[in-house]
Formats: C-alpha cells, sequence, structure tokens
C-alpha cells in the first residue's frame, strides 16, 4: 500500500513541476556554467582598447594629412595657383566630417550594416546567444551589455578607419595626377604615400590585437562548441546563412547542396545565350571586366591606404607603427678579468635595456654590478668591488654580425653604503668599439676594444670579451 503511495506522490510532483514550467538543469546549462568568469571582462577590455587604439590612429593620420596637404597648398599656391581651387573645394570638407565622426561621442552607429569578418561576427553571435541565457541567471546582463557596446564601439572605428583609408587613396591618386609635373610638390607627395602605408600598417596590427584570442575566450569557445543550444543558435544566425538564406539548422551537407555551383551556374548560361557567337563574345567580354573589378578591389584591400609599389626605393621601417613598451628590448651581458696586484677576480654583471630606431639600428643603456671572487683558488671570497653605468649602440652590419660602440663608467671600490656612491671621484672611463655575433637568436659574444683602458686607474685590459644574452 504505501509502495502505490509513494509512486502516485511521485506522479504528482513530477505533474505540478511541468505544470508550473519549472526546468531541470540540462547539460547544456552546466557548460555554460563553467563559462570563465573573466570572459565577458576580458571582450570588454580588448574592444575597448583596440577601439581607442584605432581612433587615435585615424586621428592622427588625419591631422598628418592635412598638415601635409596645407605644405603642398602653400607650394602650389606660388607656383599654379588656378589650381588650389579645384583641388581643395571638396576635400576639406571631407577630411573635416572624418575628424567630426571621431570625435563624435554619440552612440549613433556610422552604418548599419556595420564592420564585419569573421572574428567579430563570431564574436557578436556569442554575445547574443548568450544574451537568450542571461535570464536563467548564467551570466550578468550588466557586464554582457557593455561588451556587447564595445563590440559594436569598436566596429564602428573600424568602419570609420575603413573610409579613411579609402578617401586617403583616393585624395592622394588625384593629387599625384594633377601636381606630378612639379618638381617642389613631390617630395610631399612621397611624404603622404609614407603616412599612407604606416596608416595601414597601423591598422593591421591593431586587428592582429582584436583577433588573438585571450585564455578565457579560448576557454569560453571550447565550452561553447559542445553545447547543442549555441551549435544550433550559430547554424541559425551564421554568416553563411545570412549571406545564402540557408537554414543551417539542418545537415550543412545538405544545405550546401541547394546552391548553384559552377557548371549549373555555366549551363544556365548557355541556355540563355543560346549558340551565337557575338552574344558569347560580349559574356565573355563583360566576364573579363568582373574578374577585373575584382582584381582591382583585392588590390586595394591588401595595400589600404597606400602602397610601397608607387615608391620603389622606399623601404617601411616595421617598427615605426610599434609603441614604445613594444620597441624595447632586454638583456644582459657578463665578463670576467683576472686579478692584478691592485684588483681581485671579478666578473661584471651587466642588465640592459635597447630601444630599437630599426631592425638594424638600436641604443640603450645598462647598469653593471661588479662581484669579487678574490686572489686565487685557495683564496676564495665574494666582495662587492664595486659598479657602473654604461652606454652603447648597435648596428646590424649583415645576417647575425653587429657594430657596436659605447662609453661607459666604472666606479672600483669595495661599497660599503649608498653615500658612497654621491662622490664623483674615483670614476673611470672607457671608450669602446667592437663587434657582436649573435650565434642564436638569444645568445652572442662581444668583442671590444677600450681605447682608454691605459688611462684609467687602476688600468684594466684593452681587449674585452663578454658574453650576451637576450631575454
Amino acid at each position: 500500500m504505501k509502495q502505490y503511495f509513494f509512486t502516485g506522490l511521485f506522479i504528482a510532483l513530477c505533474l505540478t513541476v511541468s505544470a508550473q514550467g519549472i526546468q531541470l538543469p540540462s547539460a547544456d546549462d552546466s557548460l555554460l556554467s563553467q563559462l570563465p568568469g573573466k570572459y565577458l571582462n576580458s571582450v570588454q577590455n580588448k574592444t575597448k582598447r583596440v577601439e581607442n587604439l584605432v581612433a587615435r590612429s585615424s586621428l592622427k593620420a588625419l591631422r598628418k594629412m592635412e598638415k601635409l596637404e596645407n605644405e603642398l597648398k602653400t607650394k602650389l599656391q606660388k607656383a599654379d595657383p588656378s589650381r588650389v581651387e579645384s583641388l581643395w573645394s571638396i576635400s576639406t570638407n571631407r577630411a573635416s566630417n572624418m575628424k567630426d565622426k571621431l570625435l563624435s561621442k554619440s552612440k549613433e552607429r556610422v552604418s548599419r550594416g556595420g564592420y564585419l569578418d569573421n572574428y567579430t561576427d563570431t564574436l557578436q553571435s556569442i554575445l547574443d546567444f548568450l544574451d537568450n541565457q542571461r535570464l536563467k541567471g548564467i551570466i550578468s546582463s550588466n557586464e554582457l551589455e557593455k561588451a556587447k557596446q564595445n563590440l559594436l564601439n569598436v566596429k564602428d572605428q573600424l568602419n570609420i578607419s575603413s573610409q579613411i583609408q579609402e578617401q586617403i587613396r583616393e585624395r592622394k591618386q588625384q593629387l599625384s595626377k594633377e601636381l606630378a609635373g612639379i618638381a617642389n610638390c613631390r617630395h610631399i607627395l612621397s611624404d603622404m604615400n609614407r603616412q599612407a602605408v604606416y596608416y595601414t600598417q597601423r591598422l593591421n596590427e591593431y586587428r592582429d590585437i582584436l583577433y588573438d584570442p585571450s585564455k578565457a575566450e579560448k576557454k569560453a569557445m571550447e565550452l561553447l562548441r559542445k553545447n547543442k543550444m549555441f551549435q544550433t543558435f550559430m547554424q541559425k544566425n551564421s554568416m553563411l546563412s545570412g549571406l545564402f538564406n540557408i537554414n543551417m539548422s539542418e545537415d550543412p551537407t545538405q544545405a550546401l547542396q541547394n546552391l548553384q555551383g559552377r557548371s549549373v551556374v555555366e549551363q544556365q548560361i548557355q541556355q540563355s545565350i543560346g549558340s551565337d557567337p557575338s552574344a558569347q563574345q560580349t559574356v565573355s567580354q563583360q566576364m573579363d571586366q568582373s574578374v577585373s573589378v575584382i582584381d582591382q578591389a583585392k588590390q586595394k584591400v591588401s595595400s589600404g591606404a597606400g602602397s610601397v609599389d608607387d615608391m620603389p626605393d622606399f623601404q617601411p621601417n616595421p617598427l615605426k607603427t610599434k609603441r614604445f613598451l613594444q620597441r624595447l628590448e632586454y638583456g644582459g651581458n657578463v665578463q670576467s678579468q683576472r686579478s692584478t696586484t691592485l684588483l681581485p677576480t671579478m666578473t661584471d654583471i651587466a642588465l640592459e635595456v635597447a630601444y630599437k630606431f630599426s631592425p638594424k639600428t638600436q641604443a640603450g643603456f645598462g647598469l653593471v654590478y661588479k662581484v669579487g671572487w678574490g686572489k686565487s683558488l685557495s683564496h676564495i671570497t665574494l666582495t662587492t668591488e664595486g659598479i657602473g653605468f654604461r652606454s652603447f649602440a648597435n648596428y646590424r652590419l649583415k645576417g647575425r654580425l653587429h657594430a657596436t660602440a659605447g662609453i661607459e663608467y666604472n666606479k672600483f671600490m669595495r661599497i660599503n653604503s649608498m653615500t658612497e656612491l654621491k662622490k664623483w671621484t674615483g670614476w673611470s672611463r672607457s671608450s669602446l668599439a667592437g663587434i657582436k655575433v649573435m650565434v642564436s637568436d638569444k645568445a652572442g659574444m662581444l668583442l671590444l676594444y677600450d681605447f682608454e683602458a691605459q688611462r684609467s686607474i687602476p688600468q684594466t685590459n684593452s681587449l674585452k670579451i663578454r658574453y650576451h644574452y637576450k631575454f
């Protein structure tokens, strides 16, 4: 009797739960609950960072172009005043409108279509999917809204940058065509092309930052791929379904089979034009024109606002668009010398930081700590024998061979307190030059000659060998 009672109670409870619409946790909900807590924060920070970088770079490019155009206008005013009005009547307004868009604080979308690529499309789909799930208490609605807003903002900035690239390209072509014969304008036109090349280079780097997923993003994508609800959502809302109007919730292979292939299109064209040779020739010409238009579009995308093809002698500096910290190179080196009548056996341990002006040229400074080991193996004693600081410059001659030079100041003394360093007396100077050979990407050796070794007190070896390592 009790068995029937509990069975009936269980059935009644299940019917009550079903009637009230209460859902038990599913495997998909369990997967969503494992999403990294830092995922939305990571998306917010990265999209906001790229938005600011692109906006600053675009505004900087417009201001530099405006400055160069003003210089060009001044020179042209003296050489041929009649061309000034025709060349600068519309351009100034277009540049001003672009700057207003960049400086505007309004949230109005630049284009309803917006900037679109595989990464932003996937990220938009993920955020839309999470938006549908937020009522279940899995994610924070405020954090999600911030992430979606930041994504829209960065797409706006990328869209504006594409418009600026197109504007710079058209303006540069117009000025080059009209002013090619004026000698004193050529160097300004070359400067404009350089700025356009570097602007495109910066934008490509910022896109790489945007497309590089963080650990939280990788973990979230790994979990979402296992979620059946997300798979269905992506199949219905992916870029492919929007472009070709196919239902990706079905079998993708079956859906793609409904698309017209090349053979079907060729057959339909043949049926439409028949066997008339003149009609076939007309279609062939139109196809050639279409291919030419596509090739021109590809060339615009690849070259951006500027191209090095316009200046065969110009080699862009890949470090020109790097930020200050990205151009710093850290390293260290070690140098030992035998004991003398005045000094014990010593090892100089140096830490250095160099600023890279170009892939071949760098300059920097370093700090040196001198540790003493004693007079011989039978009398090993660790002591502080002094400190030093140095400045240096390197130039890559060929391959792994570099020319190097620098000036160093060393203080040889037993340092017992920091107050002793305030006295400038006792510092000896060294002027060095030599070569550096990198045996690998990280390790190398320096062979230096000290031109002031014999005049220093105490005297040191003129020839110095150091072992270098880059961190």
